[in-house]
């Protein structure tokens, strides 16, 4: 088998690379070093051990999923420390907010260093665990994606807003008011199931954070918003929602409750690989261990 990197991949690789002034892209397919170890720089098929996590997650096993078994799921870029900070805070940011930011659903893991004291160390968005980890992360960043999403040019656009620094309500509005009607269906209805949830665990018993703005939805966000009274739709709708979010879980309740990434005493990111391929050839790049 041969580990392929696809174009929405490169796509990402690509992008990042100018957003930051130092950032060189390292690679996406695993070096032979990646080849003996379970890695999301390879494939499914080229991971030797086909029951470890990065084989059985339910958004990286395939099957169930019918997603493609041959594609690296992983992206490496080289920077300088000052560059590495700042990636790391944008990703750290989404980390943190994982439970009401819908753009973390498409990662898997960051690997980085935050240019302190502090070891490099690996943040998980599936399981939330922070764990050390091998120090040629503080030059280069390792990027994970969950595999269902690796062709997905909506999950490259998510994670690429989360590289340019964007607030998870600049993502969603696309530049605009972030607002939705009911009836809507769509990942800005998620982002706001998703914070009624976290001011209430119990307000969306039958579905929960589905996507669909139906009736209760709109009796979730009357009870919580307006006490009760009729649901209100628009910018204003979004603004108490996010009031009540900094209130209850801002840095005086313990979190930031998705609107801005704290500062925190947390590692940054390294990489290593040299060149991507395009979809059905192999790459030319080869990663460091990551």
């Amino acid at each position: 088998m041969t580990t392929l990197a696809h174009d929405e991949t490169k796509y990402i690789a690509n992008n990042w690379e100018t957003y930051y002034v130092s950032a060189v892209f390292s690679g996406i397919v695993g070096d032979a070093a990646h080849q003996k170890k379970n890695s999301y720089h390879n494939s499914l098929e080229d991971n030797p051990d086909q029951h470890g996590f990065s084989n059985t997650r339910p958004d990286d096993a395939a099957p169930p999923g019918t997603w493609p078994r041959n594609l690296a799921a992983a992206i490496d870029m080289s920077m300088s420390p000052t560059d590495m900070k700042l990636c790391c805070d944008r990703l750290w940011g989404v980390w943190y907010n994982r439970a009401s930011d819908p753009r973390a659903q498409y990662i898997n893991a960051f690997n980085g260093w935050f240019n302190d004291s502090n070891p490099a160390k690996r943040y998980d968005f599936v399981s939330g665990q922070i764990s050390e980890t091998s120090s040629d992360h503080k030059w280069h960043t390792h990027l994970s994606i969950r595999r269902k999403w690796v062709t997905s040019r909506v999950a490259s656009d998510a994670i690429l807003s989360i590289l340019r620094g964007e607030t998870v309500q600049q993502y969603l509005a696309g530049g605009d008011d972030m607002f939705c009607n009911f009836g809507d269906t769509s990942d800005k209805v998620k982002a706001m199931q998703l914070q009624l949830l976290q001011l209430n665990p119990g307000c969306l018993p039958r579905f929960g954070a589905d996507r669909n703005f139906g009736p209760e939805t709109q009796a979730a966000l009357s009870s919580l918003v307006t006490g009760g009274q009729p649901t209100y739709y628009g910018p204003e709708a979004w603004s108490d929602v996010q009031k009540m979010i900094a209130e209850n879980f801002g840095p005086s309740g313990g979190g930031n409750g998705g609107l801005v990434a704290h500062t925190h005493a947390i590692p940054n990111l390294s990489v290593s690989v040299t060149g991507a391929g395009s979809t059905g050839s192999t790459t030319t790049g080869e990663a460091v261990a990551s």
